[in-house]
Formats: C-alpha cells, sequence, structure tokens
C-alpha cells in the first residue's frame, strides 16, 4: 500500500512540475502541454445558467471529485452560428507558458466580439503564452439569453441581484474567477488586461465603469468598441422614442403567451434565441443603474471610470459593419446628414457619394468614440492611447478602402495566415505594443514605435499604416470636432463633447 502511495504521488508531483496538472477552488485539471505551452479548455467558471438560474446572475461554479480533462472547449453560447452550442456554456480557456521559473507572467482575458449575439472564446491564445503572456478567454451568454428583462423576472429575482446585462455579469464571474485561480497557471492577479473587439470592445468599455468589476483588472484595451454617444437604454423607463427593456420582454413574451417567469424559463433555448438581434430585440448593453450604473458619456465626462491604464481605437473602415448592421434614421443621421456639405471636404468625396456615408458610419460608431474616451482618461488622471488601424496586406490594397472591421484581429494575436514579411512586422509591432502594455501598464518598450499618451489638450493616435507605423498629432481632429457638435445637437441633454475636461482632483 506504502509503495502504491508513493507510486501515485510521484506521478501527481511530476504531472504538476510538468504544469499540465492544476488544482483550482473548484477541483483538479489536466492539461496539455505542447511546444512551451500549457493549455487547459473547458473549464467552468459559473454554475449552468439553466432551468431556474437562466436570467439569473451566475452563481458559483460546481466542484467536482477526481480530475477533470481540460482538454476541449466547452460548448458554445447559444446563437445562429455555432455547431457545439448549449444553455449550458459558462467556460474558460487558459494558455500559459511552461517554464515556471519565470512567474508570475501577465494576464491578459480576451472578450469575444459578434454584437453580444453570436461568437465564443476559441482563439489562438498559445501565440500569446509564448511571448511570456498567461491568456484567458471565455465564453458568456449571448442574444436574448443574454440580455432581457420582463416583469415577472425582476419580481422574482434576489433583491441583491442585477435586473439584467446577463452577458456583462458572466464576464465579470469570469474575472473574478481570474483573480481567484490564476496564480495556479503562473499568472499573476495583479496584473490583468482585459482585451476585446466589437461588442467585446464595447464590453471593455462597459467594464472601465462598472462598479462590480473594480478591482479585477489592471488595464484595458477596448479595439473597436462603442462607448456610445447619446443616451442607452434603460431597464424600466423609456429614453425618448426607444421603449424600455422591460417593455420589449413584454411584447416578445406576450406574442409567445409566456407571461410567468416558471413559463419564460420552461422554453427552450432555440425558442429564446430565434430571433434575437433582429429588429429592436434589446440585445444591447443597457442602464441598469447596478452593472451599467448610467450612459458611458455621462460616466466618463463626470470621471467615474476606473483609474487604470486605457488603450482604445478602431479601424479605418469600420463601415463594412453596416453590410451587417445597417444604420438607421435614428439620431445622430439627421444631424449629420444636415451637416454633410462641411464634412465632406475632409473626406475628400462630394457629399452625394454613397461611401462617404460608410466611412461616417465607421467614425460616428467607432473611431470618435474610441478617440474620445481615452482623451477623457485625464478627469482620472491615468494615460490612456489612441490608435488607428490601416494596415491591409499587400495582397489585397488594390481593392481596399481600408482596415474592416475586425482587421486587426490576427495581427493582435499572431495568427496571420501564410503571412509575408511585411505581415510579421505589422504583427511585430501591434502584438508587441498589447504585450508591453500587459506587462507594464504602458505600450512603449525597446523595438518598438513611440507611443505618446493622449490628451483633449493634445490628441495623438499611434497609426499602424502600410508603410510606417507612427504617432500623429490630431488625426481627423476637423473631423471628430463637426461630428461632436452633431451629437450635442442630436443629444442637447448629455455631457458637452468639445469643452476641455476639467482634471477631476
Amino acid at each position: 500500500m506504502k509503495l502504491v502511495i508513493l507510486i501515485l504521488a510521484s506521478v501527481s508531483t511530476f504531472a504538476l512540475a510538468e504544469g499540465t496538472l492544476v488544482t483550482v477552488d473548484t477541483g483538479a485539471l489536466e492539461g496539455t502541454a505542447e511546444k512551451g505551452v500549457h493549455t487547459f479548455k473547458g473549464i467552468p467558471y459559473a454554475a449552468p445558467p439553466v432551468g431556474g438560474l437562466r436570467w439569473r446572475a451566475p452563481q458559483a461554479p460546481p466542484k467536482w471529485d477526481g480530475v477533470r480533462k481540460a482538454v476541449r472547449y466547452g460548448s458554445d453560447a447559444p446563437q445562429r452560428l455555432s455547431l457545439t452550442q448549449d444553455e449550458d456554456c459558462l467556460f474558460l480557456n487558459v494558455w500559459a507558458p511552461a517554464d515556471a521559473a519565470k512567474r508570475p507572467y501577465p494576464v491578459m482575458v480576451w472578450i469575444h466580439g459578434g454584437g453580444l449575439s453570436v461568437g465564443s472564446g476559441r482563439c489562438a491564445g498559445e501565440n500569446f503564452a509564448k511571448k511570456g503572456v498567461v491568456l484567458v478567454s471565455f465564453n458568456y451568454r449571448l442574444g436574448r439569453l443574454g440580455s432581457f428583462a420582463h416583469p415577472a423576472l425582476l419580481a422574482a429575482r434576489p433583491k441583491d441581484e442585477p435586473p439584467g446585462n446577463f452577458w456583462l455579469l458572466d464576464q465579470i464571474a469570469a474575472l473574478e474567477w481570474v483573480q481567484r485561480n490564476i496564480g495556479k497557471f503562473g499568472g499573476d492577479p495583479k496584473r490583468v488586461t482585459i482585451f476585446g473587439v466589437s461588442s467585446g470592445g464595447t464590453s471593455v468599455n462597459m467594464l472601465m465603469m462598472s462598479p462590480n468589476a473594480k478591482g479585477l483588472f489592471n488595464g484595458a484595451i477596448a479595439q473597436s468598441g462603442i462607448g456610445g454617444f447619446g443616451p442607452f437604454r434603460r431597464i424600466s423607463a423609456a429614453v425618448g422614442d426607444r421603449p424600455s427593456q422591460v417593455t420589449l420582454g413584454q411584447r416578445w413574451a406576450e406574442k409567445r403567451n409566456t407571461t410567468s417567469a416558471e413559463k419564460l424559463r420552461a422554453l427552450s433555448w432555440r425558442e429564446v434565441i430565434a430571433d434575437s438581434g433582429e429588429g429592436e430585440s434589446g440585445v444591447e448593453p443597457v442602464v441598469d443603474e447596478v452593472a451599467i450604473p448610467d450612459d458611458p458619456q455621462r460616466v466618463f465626462a463626470a470621471g467615474r471610470q476606473h483609474r487604470i491604464p486605457f488603450i482604445a481605437g478602431a479601424n479605418s473602415f469600420e463601415g463594412t459593419l453596416a453590410r451587417v448592421f445597417p444604420w438607421g434614421e435614428q439620431p445622430p443621421k439627421p444631424a449629420i446628414q444636415a451637416n454633410l456639405t462641411r464634412l465632406a471636404p475632409l473626406y475628400g468625396k462630394p457629399a452625394a457619394v454613397p461611401s462617404l456615408m460608410l466611412d461616417l458610419y465607421g467614425d460616428v460608431f467607432f473611431r470618435s468614440s474610441a478617440h474620445w474616451l481615452a482623451n477623457q482618461m485625464q478627469r482620472v488622471e491615468t494615460p490612456a492611447w489612441n490608435y488607428h488601424f490601416d494596415y491591409v496586406r499587400k495582397s489585397e490594397r488594390k481593392k481596399s478602402q481600408g482596415a474592416g472591421h475586425g482587421a486587426e484581429v490576427p495581427y493582435v494575436f499572431g495568427s496571420v495566415i501564410l503571412p509575408a514579411l511585411e505581415d510579421l512586422a505589422a504583427i511585430h509591432v501591434v502584438q508587441g505594443h498589447w504585450i508591453q502594455f500587459a506587462k507594464t501598464g504602458n505600450p512603449n518598450g525597446p523595438g518598438l514605435p513611440d507611443w505618446p499618451a493622449t490628451t483633449t489638450a493634445a490628441p495623438v493616435t499611434m497609426v499602424y499604416g502600410n508603410e510606417t507605423t507612427k504617432s500623429v498629432p490630431e488625426l481627423d481632429k476637423a473631423r471628430f470636432d463637426i461630428l461632436y457638435e452633431c451629437y450635442a445637437q442630436s443629444w442637447p441633454d448629455m455631457p458637452t463633447l468639445v469643452e476641455k475636461p476639467t482634471l477631476k482632483p
């Protein structure tokens, strides 16, 4: 018996030394080791949000006995695109450097995009681990399962739980898991950087101002995230002609004759997500006065965002997204159309050319938003950096109008397929800035182009271009100033966007 115990102990010690056996707060995990990277997939970070836990804040993950194999991704959140989906979807993944001697490593937490309706945490995390970063990705609830409100659900929820934005509460739960457990993988819980693209970038902006997320991360990178100008939807109150989240939930439930919490939770997840993201479905960030306390524009203008280093930016032709999410006639579009004769010369196009509206789409929803949010960090006396990604592969440049929505992601992850030498150079600077930021809270470092921080008084943008990568003062400032005027005309009760901020003491 003693011999058996000794053998088992030596096997366990060997596995731990190899880094493929890790014990987290819910049990033991066995991952894989390959090419200097330890990988763990499909780790539950919260209880399955099914049955009575549907449309509830995420609950503590279940514990298990023995060793759980962590070698396959968990199910994706229910959505239109995935073939491996299930409502039991709250899983995360970890890629860690194998060299234990250099611990602790900085941690980067990736938040996937997809309009809060599609996507998953599957990514090339090993490319970060090879560069000395512990990379974490995760799934979170999508569509109507992640964003929904109804009077019956509000009445049934525990009073200490936020009333909505379940997608955001999942993200916060994943970050809490990281704080509790990432040290077991060699990560430093005091150096956690969140980064995400599209709705993942929007999520970063929401986490930057969520009281529930305070202290869970130390740096943030919002890639093509909407930080918003104008008011967000509310849980229970209409805003202008926009109905509340509860009103939308009631309309949807009445069509299905499901007016009780029990009936709503008895629907199949396929019924729930069938029309998620279509029309006015309410699948969006909503001010619930808890996890999202107010409109981002009000929070950042008042200096109530978290005091942590921040990077925000977007791509040169974000208008590619207009094919998926067309630009309606809601504000600020009427004000912008009224100012086209002022704006058109700044884009080098006649006012009547359709492509001008695609350029404006990108600047309205992404570029000017990132520019403004980054500059507002001076209100909390915290450094911030703005970027403009304009790199296009050489073989695609003749037919390209610029870098489309999400085009920077393969360069951030170093996952460009069959990269040419110039692609490798672009990866070096983009990924290099991201990793240096995660390590030190500043994107500047040896062998990288100098990137000054930005302020309203001295706006600076790092431009990742086809020929050069360099910082540019006041990039497109004339465009943005007019757009900010249009926003002020559209929402006169919102904080001004053109006034220089007063430093917060």
